[in-house]
């Protein structure tokens, strides 16, 4: 799974505080996490190239992986 976190995001006002998201994120099997500068909730409106690269590029790397 790819978690894609942007820089500016206010989650922590309805998702919880840094350590709650961090546990969020630690309970996923199998993660990668990335993060988006110059960027709030809406990443994919904010930095859409940057999103669209790190996508690519994760599934491409997952998809060579798979059985």
């Amino acid at each position: 799974m790819l978690w894609v976190e942007a820089t500016d995001t206010d989650a922590h006002r309805w998702a919880g505080d840094a350590d709650e998201i961090g546990r969020r994120v630690e309970a996923l099997k199998s993660v990668e996490v990335a993060r988006v500068a110059d960027a709030g909730h809406m990443l994919h409106h904010d930095q859409p190239q940057a999103v669209a690269r790190l996508i690519e590029d994760f599934v491409g790397r997952v998809g060579r992986s798979a059985p």
